[in-house]
């Protein structure tokens, strides 16, 4: 699984790209190195850009595995609101899983199809917030 860390400090906003096949390992070393760089607050909001991530390899168990490696951050990373960008209903599926495995977790978390809606979320103008 390649990876793509990127910090908008100005707005503060974390991007994180993955792609190719779903490694609960990686995972886990990307949210380590979020953690241990300086430049990135612990409490900054992210988007998790899943549309180049191979999920005919995930499963319950690879799902699960992600869980884990994010359920021991939860402390580190509480409050920071997470948008997930996919490309299809079958992607956003499991990410809904994900999302059903860490309601345990203190953070806002929302599914979008593309980065600019997530990036207009987390900087609080939602369109569905817009008036027509």
């Amino acid at each position: 699984m390649a990876t793509d860390i990127q910090y908008d400090a100005e707005n503060g906003i974390l991007r994180v790209v993955l792609s190719g096949p779903l490694d609960p390992a990686e995972v886990k070393n990307v949210l380590q190195n979020i953690l241990m760089n300086p430049a990135i607050p612990n409490d900054s909001d992210s988007i998790w850009d899943l549309r180049k991530l191979d999920f005919s390899t995930a499963n319950q168990k690879t799902i699960q595995a992600v869980v884990t490696e994010r359920t021991a951050v939860a402390d580190r990373r509480a409050g920071a609101k997470s948008a997930f960008v996919v490309s299809a209903m079958d992607e956003e599926i499991l990410v809904r899983l994900y999302q059903a495995h860490t309601q345990h977790i203190q953070r806002e978390s929302r599914i979008f199809r593309t980065v600019e809606d997530a990036q207009q979320w987390l900087r609080g103008r939602d369109r569905q917030d817009q008036p027509a």
